[in-house]
């Protein structure tokens, strides 16, 4: 991920890259800042006993996803990351994973 988020920033003005944001048309054709890009990734893992089925596997990814969504720049997250932050920050982390839910 920092190969990337060094690489990326070539494909931008200077001033983008600098101010983390272009200005373009959205699809209504307003003009409006556009963040530049990013890659989240979670990382979920199983020996084939943890979940019932594919789809409670890719729903916990998805949450793992949401959350490293709300960090800044490229992530990516493991469960043993969040479970990190929930200890640290039990409310918040907690009542944001529950809002998921």
């Amino acid at each position: 991920m920092v190969d990337f988020e060094k690489s990326i920033m070539s494909y931008y003005a200077r001033e983008d890259a600098k101010n983390g944001y272009f200005i373009g048309k959205n699809r209504q054709g307003t003009m409006q800042k556009f963040p530049l890009i990013t890659i989240t990734a979670a990382i979920v893992t199983d020996d084939g006993s943890r979940f019932k089925n594919p789809l409670d596997m890719a729903r916990m990814a998805a949450e793992l996803k949401e959350y490293a969504k709300m960090l800044p720049g490229s992530n990516y997250v493991t469960e043993q990351d969040v479970e990190k932050r929930r200890l640290l920050q039990p409310q918040t982390l907690q009542s944001t994973l529950e809002l998921d839910a």
